[in-house]
């Protein structure tokens, strides 16, 4: 009907005469039968649309971060558009004729409420950004854009100049003084305080932790105050370390994992409130942490610095920095009220700038990107944690084939209602991803188990199950689902006739199998045994997000306490590789054994 009405033959003719790629020979492309005739049409628009959407996404501006709406508790987003507009309007009128403003790449984790993360909206928001919004207006020469990235990639990222700047309450230490450019002034001081159950009340001071167990995110300050606690007392406390934020440390401590933590007090009330946990924050603090925006030390980034320096000094004697703390706090925490500054960490109150304590504490190359000597150094501490994955990796191989066999031969034999549950078991452990199996593991067995004390009165104690336990479960059922296809498939790939002949000779089902068809079938499948060992071995690197440290567990917290991330990396990237070797070789030579002995299973 349309081609009746000449809707057709008018949008030919359109891009006959207009065309998008002139010199795509679609007429040649027929000739060679590498078109179908009446593609052409199909074709142009297609690549038509690809190269608007190219053209489109790359005129598209990146938002700056005076047009991003961070408003504050009393503030509406619509007020901060209308303000940030009329900012861009005078700063575009005043600013006519003079160089285009650099564009400041400012990195902060977005999941750390209340002074980073994301609102309803999906707008950055908190305390961080309402600086850095604040720094935007007073810096005419610098546009500072946002861009919210996991934790463990913000130091790595502005090495790698995709960020110029971190603000998300960063601490100082020897060791990132030694690599990276602090601010000269502290923006915030965070109250470091205890976290217990609820009605727990021998634990007020961090002497009270010691021979107790405490969980704290790697990387952290809220680590190095417990590591520097070790390191100056003979009596220990048992740091366990977490990847990511204070939720699953929290989750712990409610479920009585853990005794205490250490984090800030706000952050803390934000998480307990939301999460409904039974928990409490300990009422003095132990530590006071002042935070500091991070810059690369760059002769470029210097004047950067120096600018956020004085805007920085500007907003502390003028009152704004305390005007954005009242704003989201209620208080004054930029460190000149509500706490005594004998007890801050901050450098600047010693009388000794920032640069002035980089300068005393750097060492030759502590600015390089790359430092072959800690490489080196931190080679045999990662080395030492080879054991946790080997045990890892083997121990669920060897329960994953139990469980896949088993699986195999209930939808072999098709057993009744056995069948259902291991399709069901097989479809759903191959359709979600490990992760998620191992939270499923380690949050909802024991939920389970208490549910179960509860009901039948039974006496599990939930809070002494290792760590490590729930890694085995999640993996071995993991890689059971992939063995039991495997198995399935080698069984069946042995003639069915040698299992008759079996029967011939007088031997039962369960004889002839193990004598006969599982021996051809370990030949046969023993190749595809070799690669999910190879994969469980570079999968156990994600046992670290449930607390058990391995490989990549202690490549984490070495290259936290330095923040020479890349150096370990290395490092475990080696070890893996060397582990995946000498497997190989070993599955190899058994393939070659085993073969020997069945020459015709041999695929």
């Amino acid at each position: 009907m349309l081609k009746e009405e000449g809707v057709m033959p008018k949008t030919r003719v359109q891009l006959k005469n207009q065309p998008i790629f002139p010199k795509l020979k679609l007429q040649s492309l027929r000739r060679q039968r590498l078109l179908k005739p009446g593609r052409s049409h199909l074709l142009r628009c297609l690549l038509g649309a690809a190269l608007g959407l190219a053209v489109a996404l790359a005129a598209a501006p990146l938002q700056p971060c005076r047009a991003a709406a961070a408003a504050g508790p009393g503030q509406s987003a619509a007020e901060v558009s209308h303000s940030g507009a009329e900012a861009d309007t005078e700063s575009a009128s005043a600013d006519a004729g003079t160089a285009t403003p650099t564009v400041v790449t400012v990195g902060t984790e977005g999941t750390y409420p209340p002074y980073n993360y994301k609102d309803d909206q999906g707008t950055l928001t908190g305390y961080d950004v309402a600086v850095v919004q604040e720094l935007d207006k007073r810096l005419a020469d610098y546009v500072f854009e946002l861009q919210a990235v996991p934790w463990d990639s913000l130091f790595l990222g502005l090495e790698a100049h995709k960020y110029d700047m971190i603000a998300d309450q960063i601490s100082q230490s020897q060791e990132k003084r030694q690599k990276y450019s602090f601010s000269a002034d502290s923006y915030f001081v965070s109250q470091t305080s205890l976290i217990t159950r609820t009605g727990r009340d021998d634990i007020e001071t961090l002497a009270d932790l010691e021979g107790l167990k405490v969980g704290v995110s790697v990387g952290t300050s809220f680590a190095q105050i417990f590591e520097t606690y070790n390191q100056e007392n003979e009596a220990q406390i048992k740091i366990q370390y977490y990847e990511g934020n204070i939720s699953s440390v929290l989750e712990d401590i409610s479920g009585g994992r853990l005794d205490a933590t250490i984090n800030d007090a706000m952050v803390a009330q934000k998480y307990i409130s939301d999460m409904g946990l039974d928990l409490q924050v300990v009422g003095t603090a132990v530590a006071q942490t002042p935070s500091y925006l991070v810059f690369r030390q760059d002769e470029a980034d210097e004047d950067l610095r120096e600018q956020v320096d004085q805007a920085l000094a500007d907003m502390r004697s003028d009152g704004t920095l305390a005007a954005i703390s009242q704003q989201w706090f209620g208080a004054d925490y930029t460190g000149t009220a509500t706490w005594s500054t004998a007890e801050a960490e901050d450098p600047s109150e010693t009388g000794e700038s920032a640069a002035e304590k980089e300068t005393a504490d750097a060492e030759p190359d502590a600015g390089s990107l790359f430092d072959l000597s800690y490489l080196l150094q931190s080679f045999p501490e990662i080395l030492k944690y080879a054991p946790v994955t080997l045990f890892i990796a083997v121990g669920s191989m060897l329960l994953g084939l139990v469980i896949g066999l088993l699986t195999a031969l209930i939808k072999l034999y098709r057993i009744p209602v056995l069948k259902w549950l291991a399709a069901v078991y097989v479809s759903f452990t191959r359709g979600t991803p490990l992760l998620v199996q191992m939270y499923l593991s380690y949050y909802g067995i024991p939920k389970v188990l208490l549910f179960m004390n509860e009901r039948y009165a039974w006496q599990a104690d939930v809070s002494q199950i290792p760590a490590i336990v729930f890694v085995y479960v999640s993996f071995s059922l993991n890689v059971g689902a992939y063995l039991s296809e495997t198995i399935r498939a080698a069984i069946q790939a042995v003639d069915r006739g040698q299992l008759e002949a079996a029967y011939s000779v007088g031997m039962s089902r369960r004889q002839g199998l193990w004598r006969i068809v599982f021996p051809q079938a370990l030949i046969i499948a023993l190749p595809n045994f070799g690669n999910t060992f190879i994969g469980l071995l570079k999968d156990t690197s994600l046992a670290f997000i449930i607390a058990v440290v391995d490989i990549m567990g202690q490549a984490k917290i070495i290259g936290a306490r330095s923040l020479r991330f890349f150096e370990v990396y290395i490092d475990s990237a080696f070890i893996y590789w060397g582990i995946c070797l000498l497997s190989e070789r070993c599955l190899l030579l058994l393939e070659r054994r085993v073969s020997r002995y069945l020459p015709t299973a041999a695929v």
